[in-house]
Order: C-alpha cells, then sequence, then structure tokens
C-alpha cells in the first residue's frame, strides 16, 4: 500500500523530527517540520495552532459520513541520549524516547495516502497533539474552543511498544492502561545553623518515617508496583545549614479515577499525621494526572478486522499496562481507543535512552491505520 519513495519521505521526516525533539508545550519547531510536510498533502482545513503548539488537519470525503480523529503525539522526553545514529538530537537532555517522532510519521503517511483519494464517506481528522508526557495535552485539546469543529465520532492513536513483534497489533478491550497522578508532599520545619542543630526543627525524621510507611502502605494492600517515589529533596546542598524542609514526589497509579483518588487520600493523610508527630507541616500538590485509557469494545473489533486486513498479527492483552496516556481524556468523552504496536521484541524500553523509534514500523503504521479508515469509513477500493 505505501511506496519505498513514500517510506524513504516519512522515514526522513522522523529522523528530522527527532533531531529536533522538544519538550511538552514547547513543540514549535516540531509544528513548523509537520505543518510543512503536511501541506503539501493538500488538507481541506487546517487548524493551527491548536493548544499552543499543535496542529489539526482535515480531510473531507465525497459524502458524508462519520467523523475519525487519529491522533499523533509529539513532545520528547528530559533524557540524554546515548544513540550515534545521523539523527541523534540536537538538542541537549532532550530526545525522542518514547517514539513520538515515529507516531507523527505514521500519521504524516496518513495524510499523503489521503491526499490524492477522497473516496470515503465522512471525515478523517489527522491530530497532531503537544505535551501528552505531562498529561496536559490531550486535556487542553478537548477543551480548546476550536475542537468544537471537530468532536470526532471515532477517535483512535497508535502507542508503540517495546517487547513486543515488530509490527504486532496490541488490543484490549476495557482498561489499556492505568490511570495516575503525581503528588508533590512539600515539608516544612525550621532551618538552623549546622553548628546547633537543636535550634531548628529538621524534616528528615518525618520524611524517613513517611517514606517507611509509604513502603508498608503499598505490601498492606497488594499494590508495591503502583506507587513510586520518584524524587525526594531534603533542603539545599549545604555543610552549614541544617534542612528546613523537604519534598518528595510519588506517583500513583490505579485502574481508576476513583481507586487513584483513594489511594491519594490515603496518601495524604499518612503524610499529615507523620508532619504533625513531628511538628512541622505539610503541603501537597498534583501533578501529571492522566485518566485510565479505556476503550471501546466496537473499536477494538474493527482493529482486529483493519490488523488482518493489513497482514499484521495480533495479540490480545490479558492486562492493561501499568503506563498512563493522556488519551484516557478522549477515551472518557468519546468513542475511542488506544492500541499498541510491538516495535521489537529485543527493543529497549521506552525512555531507554538508547531507544529509537524502528523505521521499518513506519509502513505497518501507515497499513493498519488506512485499513481502519477504509473500514469505518466505508472507503472505495
Amino acid at each position: 500500500m505505501i511506496t519505498k519513495k513514500l517510506l524513504k519521505q516519512l522515514a526522513d521526516l522522523r529522523h528530522n523530527l527527532h533531531i529536533n525533539a522538544e519538550l511538552s508545550g514547547y513543540e514549535s519547531k516540531t509544528l513548523s517540520i509537520i505543518d510543512e510536510f503536511i501541506s503539501n498533502c493538500r488538507p481541506d482545513k487546517t487548524i493551527a495552532p491548536f493548544a499552543k503548539t499543535g496542529v489539526a488537519y482535515i480531510y473531507n470525503g465525497i459524502t458524508k459520513g462519520p467523523t475519525v480523529l487519529l491522533r499523533a503525539d509529539m513532545d520528547a522526553v528530559p533524557v540524554d541520549e546515548q544513540c550515534e545514529f545521523k539523527w541523534k538530537s540536537r538538542t541537549k537532555g532532550v530526545s525522542h524516547k518514547c517514539g513520538h517522532d515515529g507516531h507523527m510519521s505514521v500519521i504524516a503517511g496518513i495524510a499523503s495516502l489521503l491526499s490524492n483519494d477522497r473516496r470515503f464517506c465522512g471525515r478523517v481528522v489527522l491530530l497532531f497533539q503537544p505535551a501528552e508526557e505531562n498529561g496536559q495535552g490531550a486535556f487542553n485539546i478537548i477543551n480548546d474552543k476550536k475542537f468544537a469543529h471537530i468532536e470526532p465520532d471515532f477517535a483512535i492513536a497508535l502507542h508503540n511498544i517495546p517487547g513486543y513483534k515488530t509490527g504486532e497489533i496490541l488490543l484490549k478491550s476495557g482498561t489499556f492502561s492505568l490511570a495516575s497522578k503525581g503528588i508533590r508532599f512539600i515539608f516544612n520545619g525550621i532551618s538552623s545553623h549546622a553548628s546547633d542543630p537543636s535550634k531548628g526543627i529538621s524534616p528528615i525524621p518525618t520524611v524517613t518515617s513517611f517514606l517507611d510507611k509509604l513502603s508498608k502502605y503499598s505490601l498492606d494492600k497488594g499494590i508495591t508496583n503502583r506507587i513510586a517515589v520518584c524524587h525526594v529533596q531534603v533542603g539545599d546542598a549545604s555543610f552549614g545549614v541544617c534542612p528546613g524542609f523537604a519534598k518528595v514526589h510519588v506517583t500513583v497509579r490505579e485502574n481508576s479515577g476513583a481507586a487513584l483518588q483513594a489511594v491519594a487520600d490515603d496518601l495524604i493523610v499518612l503524610a499529615r499525621k507523620e508532619s504533625e508527630r513531628n511538628s512541622i507541616t505539610c503541603k501537597y500538590d498534583f501533578h501529571d494526572e492522566f485518566p485510565e485509557t479505556r476503550n471501546d469494545k466496537d473499536i477494538i473489533d474493527i482493529c482486529s478486522r483493519a490488523a488482518q486486513f493489513s497482514g499484521l498479527p495480533v495479540r490480545e492483552l490479558p492486562e492493561p499496562f501499568a503506563w498512563s496516556e493522556d488519551f484516557g481524556y478522549f477515551t472518557t468523552d468519546y468513542k475511542a481507543a488506544l492500541v499498541g504496536i510491538g516495535s521489537g521484541e529485543n527493543a529497549p524500553p521506552l525512555h531507554h535512552p538508547g531507544y529509537d523509534f524502528p523505521d521499518e514500523l513506519i509502513s505497518k503504521g501507515v497499513d493498519f491505520l488506512y485499513s481502519f479508515l477504509s473500514i469505518v469509513l466505508k472507503k472505495s477500493k
């Protein structure tokens, strides 16, 4: 379905996006690169900027029908790249280690195929969404007034997943990935001169006790893999000042938003009790909040057919993935699904400094999504 010439163009596009990796909310160069490519693919309408650095391209079929949204995430992650290929990231400390450069290239491939063939019923919306990694992008897109011009009947996103055969389509109805949120605890005591620590109130005993209680809580609840301590800071680096504050960043994951909040409430109670016991104060706030991604069964059934049409193997997943995805905002409000596509059984994991989206996966992703569109929009052969 996809020519060698187009595949070469899409691989070059991915390499260019990889070189110019940008963090969540700062995808301006990424937007420019994408727009330059897809403007040549003759979209009927362009909506930009969308949630500051996003963009949507609309392709109209020959007759009325449903609106299908295909989403590609745009942002990179704060990871130093440990690869030496020609398209190595030139942005210090930032690289496409989640494969979003590949996702964008796949959706660009769909644009190229649609540019000369509108023999379908309905509309296709190609959405390039910023800020997936911090959980803000999808929320901001859906709540942007411009989204009223889209309102999809179906929404689908493809995400590469290492550890599975290249091109294997990974499907699951219901919860595909967990809900999560980050909680930042701030413990405030009183700093003191290092020569007389008794004149202050150190947060260290509180933090130590809190982390211990956190571990015991995880064991008691049987959720040892769903609570992670991601960062601890006790005061500023010094040899002359005993610390007066501490920060602990904790990420919690659960099957649903309600279960997630119940765990978060328990942790807040633990933190407050330890703070009160040691005569210090505790504040907290939430960050990087993701709803669970809950896939629509009807769409998953169509995806299974699309995989068959495109000659790709299918794996039915018994359990949801532990990571979170902000596409959950789409699955909450619309008939939608997030689909995995294997990127190699021996590939490094996502966010690993040595990971790179395989170019050979681009054509497989394009074939799968194009088959999906053909089924949903009753595309003519």
